[in-house]
């Protein structure tokens, strides 16, 4: 149970669970400046939906990766290390399919509100499907470098999308807009995150889209998604969004130049500062989430 508990403490990501609140509450927050704003027992069950959903992922696919001989978990040496591994691997089972089953209760009762629509119904698929291909070692998803592509809009698309299908039986543009430029954030994040942990996932035979593509063009990708997701918030304020909703994300312009030079300093010898760079990469979609969806909220 100690060894289920340590597990499960760290598999679950503080900062995933903080953006898919935060992912939610930008489609409920596009609801409410539309003048459809959820009601709180709806709110409610499609927030504890969105989590289940991505509990059920992040378990899952930590039942899968038990398997495999790794850094994390060694070669069983003896009789009752196996047992243990055994028991901990039903742990994991067990979670998963205890919050893949309360996702499937809460999307009934969600029903029997009367605010599934169709739309909601696909997405829903569409999260499932997700949840697989993210999980499931076999389909090879996270080892093709497609993996990040996947998390990152399932959390930036798929959540909000949710949360406003709710209240609306057709995604706005808007919120199309958001959720791409988002997804790149999103994915120059998981990018840093791969080039401070290179070392250990070669050791452990990993691939990710930053051993995919090799170092020197993950490390022009990085770049290029920032400026892209720049780029389509200016042509989203051009279609109409509001500039009074944008200009706030402005705020994180200095930190993206910032972690451009500090992946430039790497790339000339100095030494790297991963906790510093680990945390702006994460600040920068955290932060562009939150003001949006704050000043959604407020207007």
């Amino acid at each position: 149970m100690n060894d289920l508990l340590k597990v499960l403490t760290r598999s679950t990501s503080l900062q995933l669970l903080l953006l898919n609140l935060m992912a939610f509450s930008l489609g409920a927050g596009i609801a409410h400046y539309f003048g459809t704003p959820l009601p709180l027992p709806v709110y409610a069950a499609g927030q504890s939906i969105s989590l289940a959903l991505m509990l059920t992922a992040i378990y899952l696919r930590e039942y899968f990766a038990s398997f495999t001989a790794s850094t994390a978990y060694p070669l069983p040496v003896d009789r009752a290390a196996q047992l243990t591994r055994k028991a901990l691997q039903n742990g994991l089972l067990i979670t998963a399919l205890a919050f893949a089953t309360l996702a499937t209760t809460l999307v009934i009762i969600a029903n029997r509100m009367a605010v599934i629509t169709p739309l909601t119904i696909v997405l829903l698929i569409t999260g499932v499907f997700g949840v697989l291909l993210i999980a499931i070692p076999s389909l090879r998803i996270m080892d093709s470098g497609a993996g990040e592509v996947i998390l990152a809009f399932l959390l930036s698309l798929f959540i909000p999308a949710f949360a406003y299908s709710l209240a609306s039986a057709e995604i706005h543009r808007y919120l199309l807009f958001i959720s791409l430029s988002l997804a790149m954030m999103l994915v120059t994040t998981q990018m840093i995150h791969q080039f401070s942990t290179y070392a250990a996932d070669c050791q452990d035979c990993r691939t990710n889209l930053l051993i995919r593509l090799g170092w020197q063009r993950s490390w022009h990708l990085h770049h290029i998604l920032l400026i892209l997701a720049t780029v389509t918030l200016l042509i989203a304020g051009i279609q109409g969004l509001p500039w009074g909703i944008l200009l706030p994300v402005a705020v994180t312009i200095p930190l993206a130049i910032w972690q451009v030079y500090l992946l430039a300093g790497m790339a000339a010898g100095r030494k790297p500062q991963w906790q510093i760079m680990r945390a702006i990469s994460l600040a920068i979609p955290g932060l562009s989430l939150y003001l949006i969806t704050f000043m959604f909220w407020v207007k």
